[in-house]
């Protein structure tokens, strides 16, 4: 199974008085493959643990990419993560190919999986990488979850009304990395393209993008086609059981935004799929962008009651209300701040 996470934007509202902590990027191993680019290694995912051996020399690997970032920004990166032995392991954060540049630093591990903290200040890129370099460490490193968030004082950020984007790729940027639904498509100079092959045809063009459920979301793909269509397009989430969004997009012969928008997404996680089904031509596609409207759900905030409530923290797991901290989280299918 072939994903490739790209590039996130989960923006935090305001939750103390001088400050807030806008988590940018999020990847729990628990919850998807590794599927970066190959840097002469492979980690693999053992029970939702992705796991490197020593392989007998320097090695590295990413453990994040295509990060949303701003130039000129610290970010924090926390990395859930154990080793079979305490150690110091090299950790950078980087942007650009070919030219690019990078952060280096170092992240302290113990034998007890724990929150491992490295700071990048400074960067400058707006797509971001995070390289984990154990090596020439001779044992077992073993990684949970990768984080990264900046700090945003009180009164920066979206307002209610601006559009938040949650998720961008640029197919300039990257290749095309995401799970085969029986056709692959290809990046030839910077566009993701598609012919028909015969029969009708799906694939990804996004994954892995965090939602919010009860939000509506706008998907504009900067896109052509080689004749005037409309062409399916879903949002989904979710695995075997999953469910999903479906909806189309109206394609000229230029290049141009075509949006489609994916009205109260229930997922935590969610993909995008393109379908030209019997379309006899060729698709191009330069961009994906996903976007909703801060201050889209209402959001109050309210003290912790008795009630029976069902909730789940923003990364789409349930919490018990007596283990909560100040923040927003989603009851019973509303989007909520909690003070405590």
């Amino acid at each position: 199974m072939k994903k490739f996470l790209l590039s996130m934007a989960a923006v935090a509202l305001a939750i103390s008085a001088s400050a807030k902590t806008v988590v940018d990027y999020e990847i729990d191993y628990s919850k998807t493959d590794w599927n970066f680019y190959v840097m002469g290694y492979t980690p693999v995912v053992v029970n939702g643990v992705l796991t490197s051996e020593f392989p007998g020399d320097w090695y590295q690997y990413f453990i994040a990419d295509l990060i949303k970032t701003t130039p000129g920004t610290t970010y924090t990166i926390t990395v859930n993560m154990r080793t079979s032995s305490p150690a110091t392991l090299g950790c950078n954060m980087g942007w650009g190919w070919g030219e690019g540049e990078i952060i280096n630093n170092t992240i302290e591990t113990t034998t007890e999986f724990s929150d491992c903290v490295v700071v990048m200040e400074e960067v400058n890129g707006t797509s971001s990488n995070i390289v984990l370099q154990p090596g020439m460490f001779e044992g077992k490193v073993e990684v949970k979850k990768v984080t990264v968030t900046h700090e945003e004082a009180e009164g920066e950020g979206p307002q209610p009304g601006d559009e938040i984007v949650d998720y961008q790729i640029n197919y300039a940027d990257t290749d095309w990395n995401f799970y085969v639904m029986g056709y692959t498509p290809v990046v030839v100079n910077g566009v993701l393209t598609s012919e028909f092959p015969g029969d009708w045809y799906q694939y990804f063009i996004a994954d892995l993008i965090p939602t919010t459920p009860g939000t509506t979301y706008t998907v504009t793909v900067n896109m052509r086609t080689s004749a005037p269509a409309t062409l399916g397009c879903n949002m989904g989430w979710g695995w075997g059981e999953g469910e999903i969004i479906n909806n189309s997009l109206t394609t000229t012969t230029e290049f141009k935004d075509c949006v489609a928008v994916m009205e109260n997404v229930q997922g935590t996680s969610s993909n995008i799929v393109l379908q030209p089904g019997m379309f006899e031509g060729v698709v191009e596609v330069k961009s994906v962008t996903v976007s909703h409207k801060a201050g889209e759900n209402s959001i109050k905030s309210v003290a912790i009651d008795n009630g029976e409530e069902i909730i789940y923290n923003l990364q789409g797991v349930r919490v018990d209300r007596n283990h909560m901290n100040s923040g927003i989280y989603i009851i019973n299918g509303k989007k909520t701040y909690i003070r405590r």
